[in-house]
């Protein structure tokens, strides 16, 4: 229903959230880059760095929203499930 009066999904999050909506920042202040363009090895690299933000999606979400990280959701994407990544995170 968005679509009606937003056109495309894109142009919604910009008129709800502006420019600045997460998913549309293209270069974060830590110089990672968008999410489309991570590999596992960057995703893995990020979490191991910010480890004790990396409890809970609720912790890492209002983490990585502050310093401009890749949300859980995109971690889930690359591994399957949030819990996924931790175990592969705690085994390397």
């Amino acid at each position: 229903m968005f679509y009606t009066y937003f056109g495309t999904w894109n142009q919604a999050k910009i008129t709800i959230f502006g420019s600045e909506s997460p998913s549309l920042v293209r270069e974060t202040n830590k110089n990672h880059k968008n999410r489309s363009h991570f590999t596992k090895y960057d995703l893995m690299t990020i979490a191991k760095e910010n480890i004790e933000f990396f409890t809970t999606i609720k912790v890492w979400n209002d983490f990585a929203m502050k310093n401009g990280l890749p949300w859980a959701g995109t971690f889930a994407n690359y591994f399957g499930t949030w819990n996924k990544v931790k175990i592969v995170l705690v085994k390397t």
